[in-house]
């Protein structure tokens, strides 16, 4: 698509940067096509999630955790989003984020 639906974006992010940084969200940042501006109407939204330490459940309880912020991720930018949550322990996916990603908060 282009810099146009980024912006749109990163402006919808922003304004979620209260509820998301009440869910234990510490920086969010976005990646892949939509950060390198090859996005097509059919992309998803790559999202990098830096959670606050002890903020988030765990087992179990973490996937609901994550599920929860990606279902409501998706409908506020109207598309499917992908999520990673940081550190991100796969060594190309890290050198990719660092290459690519643009922090929105």
């Amino acid at each position: 698509m282009s810099a146009e639906n980024r912006n749109r974006i990163v402006m919808t992010l922003r304004a979620l940067e209260p509820d998301l940084r009440a869910r234990g969200v510490r920086h969010i940042s976005v990646f892949g096509s939509v950060a390198r501006g090859e996005d097509t109407p059919n992309s998803d939204v790559d999202l990098a999630l830096d959670l606050a330490s002890g903020s988030a459940p765990e087992g179990f309880q973490f996937t609901a955790f994550v599920d929860e912020v990606k279902r409501s991720l998706a409908a506020a930018l109207s598309c499917s989003v992908d999520i990673v949550i940081l550190p991100a322990r796969r060594r190309d996916l890290a050198q990719t984020l660092r290459r690519e990603a643009i922090v929105v908060f």
